[in-house]
């Protein structure tokens, strides 16, 4: 076993934690400010993710249907609470799908649940197709 894949099962069970934490607790009370640090802390972890796995042929293109970076400050906070939970979304689907772990599916889809909470109905057609 590589180097990278002994940091990445580490990494995996930190981010597992993590994802459980923010969909629970924090995203509900976070202020805009701290909604577009933690939309910057996720994008970043989703970009190393995406170099290291190399997504593996799977397509995690929601965010990017979205439209929205964490630079758009001038965006809702609704649209960085979706991009927050569709960004963790990908991150639980990304390590699922190079781990096989059915612990991360199950917080992929209870996250894509809690995104299109966020969703108008516009977003929601889109999300669909």
């Amino acid at each position: 076993m590589c180097d990278k894949h002994v940091q990445m099962g580490l990494r995996r069970k930190n981010i597992k934690v993590f994802i459980v934490f923010l969909a629970r607790e924090r995203a509900k009370t976070m202020q805009k400010d701290e909604l577009i640090q933690l939309h910057t802390f996720l994008y970043q972890i989703r970009s190393q993710l995406g170099q290291i796995c190399e997504h593996n042929g799977c397509d995690h293109s929601c965010y990017e249907k979205l439209e929205i970076t964490p630079y758009q400050i001038h965006k809702s906070k609704r649209e960085h609470k979706l991009a927050v939970f569709t960004l963790s979304k990908d991150i639980a689907g990304i390590l699922s799908d190079n781990n096989g772990d059915p612990g991360l599916e199950k917080i992929a889809n209870r996250l894509d649940q809690m995104a299109i909470r966020f969703m108008t109905e516009k977003e929601k057609t889109t999300h669909r197709s």
